[in-house]
């Protein structure tokens, strides 16, 4: 018996009726081989975790309006879209919507956290990066960053130095533990061969990056914890 392929559908969203916030709404829409509509599955839409800072603030993702969810894929889908929108509050209102970060893929077997985000496929051949293993737990709390220098610095005398910008946002090194289980292990050691330059989220500001192993970054055990082995790695990161 075949196994049942499961999907995993994660979105940000916000809505605005005439530029005030409104309640958004969300679903996940299979279509068959001809683009015909075979199910539609209504997301549960949780409020925003910063709601009092305002409704998608400088695209901040703990302002927008959140939706997770895994879904049985029938049998005849071929694809699957995300529907997203919201009610306006009167007749001839504009309604504008905003969606962050979606993401629809196929949930591993076995695995009972949620994916970690990624940007996809692009037509574009110069964004063909691979993207940090999604299966992969989050990075643990306390990870590092060590910033280049974003400034070049001149001797004026005896008063404080001068200096000049030499880049707005400069490359940092993220040094973290990641905790795996032995066969998420493996997936961290394949992509540390096989990757050298791809997409990752920072932790933290959830800013995409551009990723490469740092010269002593490779994946190394630290610490096992029962069934959990404890990896150290380091990365230079630089926002996309």
């Amino acid at each position: 018996m075949a196994a049942v392929s499961v999907i995993e559908v994660t979105l940000a969203v916000a809505a605005f009726a005439a530029g005030a916030a409104v309640p958004p709404f969300a679903r996940l829409v299979f279509f068959d081989v001809d683009g015909e509509l075979l199910m539609a599955h209504d997301l549960n839409v949780r409020r925003p975790v910063l709601a009092n800072w305002g409704v998608a603030r400088a695209g901040l993702l703990d302002t927008y309006y959140r939706a997770w969810a895994r879904i049985e894929r029938p049998a005849a889908a071929v694809s699957a879209a995300i529907e997203a929108g919201g009610q306006a509050s009167a007749s001839g209102q504009t309604t504008e919507i905003a969606l962050l970060k979606p993401l629809i893929a196929e949930a591993p077997q076995g695995l009972s956290h949620p994916l970690l985000w990624s940007p996809g496929s692009h037509a574009n051949v110069d964004l063909q990066r691979p993207s940090w293993p999604g299966a992969l737990r989050e990075i643990g709390t306390g990870a590092s960053f060590e910033p280049k220098p974003g400034l070049i610095e001149f001797d004026a005398g005896p008063g404080r130095p001068m200096s000049r910008p030499i880049t707005a946002d400069a490359a940092r090194k993220l040094s973290g533990q990641i905790r795996c289980d032995v066969v998420q292990r493996a997936m961290l050691e394949a992509f540390h061969a096989s990757a050298r330059s791809f997409w990752m989220v920072e932790p933290g500001s959830e800013r995409l990056c551009i990723a490469s192993w740092a010269a002593d970054g490779a994946p190394r055990l630290s610490e096992t914890r029962g069934g959990l082995h404890v990896m150290d790695f380091a990365l230079w990161l630089e926002t996309a």
